[in-house]
């Protein structure tokens, strides 16, 4: 997508596309999605909630927001970043720019501040470098500092391309089933250490895995696998920054 987003009348065509595409995407799969009950709950009260998904299931997401929630979508700073945002506006959600490595607490005190206003948050963990479907501590570290709990999702359909970019970016056809899955809702308490967040940095990710692989295999797809383990954990220094910053 890079080469075309350098051309601002491909980029202009794109931005007005892609709302177009999910949306005659959603009017023709025939959707099968699975919520558990206590997640309902937190739709129904309308409760601000993080949602989590990878990366490469970014397409179609914008066309699942709650009825009557405002949502707030974490975008990257590059070049690409700038497209999905003035997409997603023209699809009634709201950007702010940022990511775990640039701007990063600027936008989270952001997102924070919107999570204590009532909107709801979206965070891909693993973007917008990857590696591929390993979480970063930032969509957990936002969760504590706020109280919000976790949503994880994922979706696959049966009629798909998997693109050979670093997430294996998922594009859907129409005529076929989309399959969408969501987690239960995982919670971090406020006074949460380095090992707690660590702890739900895992949980997040092992659960994102599991969702991506059920939503495959239900659809006839082959699971993508996630990257190798980093051999550290990211630092997030940014988003313990915002944190410290925001309890100051």
């Amino acid at each position: 997508m890079r080469w075309a987003t350098r051309k601002d009348w491909v980029r202009a065509l794109l931005v007005r596309l892609i709302p177009l595409w999910v949306g005659f995407v959603f009017r023709t799969n025939r959707l099968v999605a699975t919520i558990p009950g206590t997640v309902q709950v937190l739709l129904d009260r309308r409760d601000p909630v993080i949602y989590c998904f990878w990366h490469g299931r970014m397409l179609m997401m914008p066309g699942m927001r709650p009825p009557g929630q405002r949502v707030h979508v974490l975008i990257s700073q590059h070049r690409d970043g700038r497209l999905i945002a003035d997409a997603i506006n023209r699809m009634n959600l709201h950007s702010v720019t940022g990511s775990t490595s640039r701007g990063a607490r600027g936008a989270t005190l952001t997102l924070l501040r919107l999570l204590r206003a009532g909107d709801s948050i979206c965070i891909t963990p693993d973007g917008p470098r990857g590696p591929r479907m390993r979480a970063r501590k930032g969509a957990v570290a936002l969760a504590a500092m706020s109280g919000a709990p976790i949503v994880p999702v994922s979706y696959s359909t049966t009629r798909a391309r998997f693109n050979r970019s670093w997430d294996r970016f998922l594009i859907p056809w129409p005529f076929g089933r989309l399959v969408v899955a969501v987690g239960e809702p995982i919670r971090v308490p406020a006074d949460a250490d380095e090992t707690t967040l660590s702890r739900a940095r895992r949980q997040l990710e092992d659960e994102l895995n599991r969702l991506t692989a059920t939503v495959d295999r239900a659809c006839g797809h082959v699971p993508v696998e996630p990257d190798a383990a980093p051999a550290a954990e990211d630092d997030d220094e940014p988003a313990a920054s915002a944190r410290r910053a925001s309890l100051a």
